[in-house]
């Protein structure tokens, strides 16, 4: 027969009682121990899974730990209840956030803190905020700056986007020669340009080159022929027809 052991009158049962295992997991960290603090927290939330106290101590033990996204989980769960406690939510996502380097974000968080500051945050709690908030701003602003200066272009690209400007002022005026001579040039020189590979295709249908631009299409990687246009397979089609009707005129005039 299995005896069971009675548990002594000074143990104390902490199973369900959160105040007590939130002081344990306090004592923790003071002395350190984060993995042990975030232990009894998460004990403490299977025990009271909607209470925000708890969840804000694990996210804050999150980011001691450099643990942000984890951190932003439990957060956000705050944030989105909008309870009491989305004040001290904005001040530990924005701190996750900044951790993250997701400057932006960290920016917003603080400014939402700083509306209304619980009672709880002493001066040397605000001077830290100002001071994160002073390095969220300084990076926005370079980030803004580097997305502000143009990319830089060689020669070969300018050159190309020059031609096709001059190729498509053509085909506005309805001039069909000069934009096929125009981007018969321009495609020995760019051979790479799949733009300037489907114009040409259509160039050819509509100044009556069939020949050319059947070669040119045969020539083509095959990466190139899967991204035509309808309206590319249609000029070929057309193209393709009237090269075999134009085969069939000298077969039956040359038997």
């Amino acid at each position: 027969m299995r005896s069971t052991k009675k548990k002594p009158d000074n143990v104390i049962d902490i199973s369900g009682n959160v105040e007590l295992v939130m002081k344990l997991a306090a004592d923790k960290l003071d002395a350190g121990d984060h993995i042990g603090a975030l232990s009894l927290m998460r004990r403490a939330e299977t025990i009271e899974p909607e209470n925000e106290e708890v969840m804000l101590a694990i996210a804050g033990t999150y980011n001691e730990m450099n643990r942000f996204t984890e951190s932003l989980a439990y957060s956000s769960c705050v944030l989105n209840s909008g309870h009491e406690y989305v004040q001290d939510a904005f001040m530990i996502a924005g701190y996750s956030y900044l951790g993250l380097g997701e400057y932006v974000a960290a920016r917003k968080a603080y400014r939402q803190f700083l509306i209304n500051v619980p009672d709880s945050y002493t001066d040397e709690d605000l001077i830290a905020v100002y001071e994160a908030l002073d390095i969220c701003e300084a990076n926005c602003a370079l980030n803004e700056s580097r997305e502000s200066v143009p990319a830089v272009r060689d020669s070969s690209e300018v050159e190309l986007e020059e031609r096709l400007k001059r190729i498509e002022a053509e085909e506005d005026r309805v001039n069909g020669d000069m934009a096929y001579g125009l981007l018969s040039d321009a495609i020995e020189k760019f051979p790479d340009s799949y733009e300037l590979f489907e114009k040409y295709l259509l160039s050819c249908y509509a100044v009556m080159h069939f020949k050319k631009g059947i070669k040119k299409y045969e020539a083509a990687p095959e990466k190139w022929k899967s991204r035509l246009t309808i309206r590319c397979y249609a000029a070929l089609f057309v193209q393709r027809s009237s090269q075999a009707a134009q085969s069939s005129r000298v077969c039956r005039q040359h038997p």
